[in-house]
């Protein structure tokens, strides 16, 4: 009875620091999805990468919900079966929404209300099935806390966020003098790669290349990219982030720095697939109801960022020789492509309807046609 006792403590406390941790930890991305993982599931089922990656973190977020209800079972083993199913398949399904809607910060959207309710019955009904036998339910929650924290981990080394953390404070401390517009996105490419260069004298350029790309990820793209790589933002520099992030351009538009230097910086932190994936997935998420449609544009921007970040790090000569390039002051028009024609602000049923969705003929067209044009600036070459 006391080791009966025990169990059902040791589950309410694990079922209560699970949904803390669902509430204050990033829901797994396709970012944070292990190579491995997705290798298993590309042997598994024969999916292209990028499909075979979104599964993989489908995966991860269904292990996250459903434990809700293993846990849940667990707190309620020691109640019949006749009242334990009922309570655990009904409150499963509304702590998991419940976390959700506290994490998101709005009541989830009716595809993602309709995957946690179906992952969060799958975790009950696992979890009572399991109720009568300790070892295989104690067995299960090693397992899925363990794969779930492997599936997450993502990070840099201390070295590298110091040395980011330097460009940036360098480049942060003459954030007045930054011009607006696309000037000041000029400006602050040679900035940063005139520190890395200086830094790489007989020393390794990719090195410091990759923390000037990640130092303005964070600064142009977005402070969630210090999070991805494990690491806690500086607060004191924040109003000078968010100025620049609201004067400077690029072809005129506040937003393309942002989706140029997230694509970069995930380029460092997880590689070219992995961040092109992530813009893919935000494109479509944005075609949704409620977006703001699906934008070719946006594209060109993230998969312009992807080749300076490839350039930038694939080897030491090619990182030596961008990296006295940029510090020297290539051009907006070298590094990013021409936007014009190509089509944005679509909504799902267009996108679906007139372009046949990511795999479409028409946008196999498009995609081909930003190829082109991302070949054609010299700055990427």
């Amino acid at each position: 009875m006391d080791d009966e006792r025990a169990f059902v403590v040791v589950s309410g406390w694990l079922l209560l620091l699970w949904l803390v941790g669902l509430i204050l930890l990033a829901e797994p991305s396709p970012l944070q999805t292990p190579e491995s993982m997705v290798g298993v599931v590309q042997s598994l089922s024969k999916l292209p990468e990028p499909q075979a990656r979104v599964a993989a973190t489908i995966v991860l977020r269904g292990v996250g919900i459903g434990m809700i209800g293993v846990f849940l079972a667990g707190v309620l083993r020691a109640y019949p079966l006749s009242s334990a199913a009922p309570a655990v398949l009904l409150l499963t399904p509304l702590l998991a929404v419940g976390v959700r809607w506290v994490q998101f910060g709005y009541f989830p959207l009716r595809v993602q209300l309709l995957f946690i309710i179906a992952v969060a019955v799958l975790g009950a009904l696992l979890g009572l099935s399991l109720r009568r036998s300790r070892l295989a339910l104690v067995m299960l929650i090693v397992l899925s806390v363990g794969g779930l924290a492997w599936g997450m981990s993502t990070g840099i080394s201390d070295d590298l966020d110091a040395a980011a953390r330097a460009t940036g404070a360098q480049l942060l401390s003459q954030a007045e003098t930054v011009s607006a517009g696309d000037e000041g996105f000029e400006q602050l490419i040679a900035l940063a790669f005139a520190v890395a260069e200086d830094n790489s004298h007989g020393r390794d350029p990719v090195f410091h290349n990759k923390a000037a790309i990640l130092a303005l990820g964070v600064i142009l793209g977005d402070d969630k990219i210090a999070k991805l790589g494990g690491r806690d933002l500086d607060p004191q520099f924040q109003v000078q982030r968010e100025a620049l992030r609201q004067r400077v351009t690029i072809h005129g538009r506040g937003d393309l720095p942002r989706h140029f230097w997230v694509s970069a910086a995930l380029t460092v932190l997880s590689g070219p697939d992995p961040a092109l994936t992530v813009g893919l997935a935000k494109e479509t998420a944005d075609s949704l109801p409620g977006g703001s449609g699906f934008s070719f544009v946006d594209m060109a921007a993230n998969q312009a960022g992807i080749r300076l970040a490839v350039l930038a790090t694939q080897d030491p000569k090619s990182a030596r020789r961008l990296q006295l390039r940029l510090a020297a002051g290539e051009t907006r028009y070298r590094l990013v492509p021409e936007i014009t024609g190509l089509p944005e602000g679509l909504a799902w049923a267009d996108f679906q309807a007139e372009y046949g969705g990511l795999g479409g003929g028409k946008s196999k067209e498009i995609f081909a046609e930003i190829g082109r044009r991302i070949d054609a600036c010299d700055g990427l070459q």
